[in-house]
């Protein structure tokens, strides 16, 4: 990846006070956030759809998968004496993801209806409100950086929001990369820990998998996501498909690149000095990957369609 003498420069400071005792002498995760936005936004280059975004809500709803719902409905007088001992046919229950969202729930008497994964043990007879609160959890996930893809279109002058939405209207918009980082794996010493940045690093691997997961359900036809764990200036890469998130097993599996290691055990360093000689072939396989990715915008307000 090719970087100009102030787009160099702006790295190494970045670097410099992420890892200094000076400005983060706790060692905090955050503090490393400014290089990786700059290291992202270089990735993406000039492709006007694609959009670093950090801490974004990757924001889906389980119930979106379970749209109908058949729950038996006791005839009337049913289990008094002289009724009908058949019950009448299924009720469709339609679950609005929006109903009841703000009410307080009791959920003392629903762990009966889930079984030891936490799945719905029998959706013929869980109670519509558990069904509820089941699809209401786990909808938010916020990685520290994404990079989404952004389909657009333009508005028509007459839209009321027109100068707020810049003339544009979103239509879609996908996310081919996801970053979790962790704070750096050592006191900052100088001299590295193999094992420590290992650690650190398969924690956000961990993270990983369930945004991923998450990812694959929330935009359907996503076919790859880059998914990047870092640990200070330390970071390893994977390229996850949606038969990799489908069991532990799978993503145990899965391969993620780096260097001086065995496989899922390497990984790489960002170094910008230009007197070090830099192996930043990694980075350009990424952005490879995300410029290979369909670009096309259509004319938008005072842009040339791209």
């Amino acid at each position: 990846m090719e970087l100009d003498p102030p787009s160099e420069l702006r790295l190494r400071l970045a670097k410099a006070i992420a890892a200094s005792k000076r400005c983060n002498r706790r060692n905090l995760e955050a503090s490393f956030y400014g290089l990786f936005n700059l290291w992202l936004q270089k990735l993406i280059g000039d492709r006007a759809n694609l959009l670093v975004v950090p801490q974004y809500n990757l924001w889906f709803d389980p119930a979106e998968l379970v749209h109908v719902v058949q729950v038996p409905v006791v005839g009337a007088g049913a289990g008094a004496a002289g009724a009908d001992a058949d019950a009448a046919p299924a009720a469709v229950v339609v679950v609005d993801e929006d109903e009841d969202e703000d009410e307080d729930e009791d959920d003392s008497d629903d762990d009966s209806e889930e079984d030891e994964t936490g799945r719905l043990a029998d959706m013929s007879t869980i109670s519509t409100k558990t069904l509820d609160r089941l699809s209401h959890e786990g909808k938010d996930k916020f990685p520290d950086f994404v990079v989404l893809k952004i389909r657009a279109a333009p508005l028509p002058p007459t839209e009321p929001r027109f100068n707020m939405l810049e003339g544009i209207r979103i239509s879609g918009e996908s996310c081919p990369l996801i970053m979790e980082c962790k704070r750096s794996p050592s006191a900052r010493s100088g001299i590295e820990n193999p094992q420590q940045i290992v650690l650190k690093l398969s924690s956000a691997q961990n993270q990983l998998f369930g945004y991923c997961d998450h990812a694959f359900k929330k935009y359907s036809l996503l076919p790859t996501v880059c998914a990047i764990a870092t640990s200070g200036m330390y970071w390893t890469y994977a390229m996850v498909t949606q038969d990799d998130t489908q069991t532990a097993e799978t993503w145990a599996a899965l391969n993620w690149h780096g260097e001086g290691g065995e496989a899922g055990v390497g990984y790489f360093r960002l170094q910008f000095d230009p007197r070090v000689q830099v192996h930043d072939a990694a980075a350009n396989t990424i952005r490879n990957f995300l410029m290979a990715l369909p670009h096309r915008l259509p004319n938008l307000p005072g842009v040339p369609a791209q």
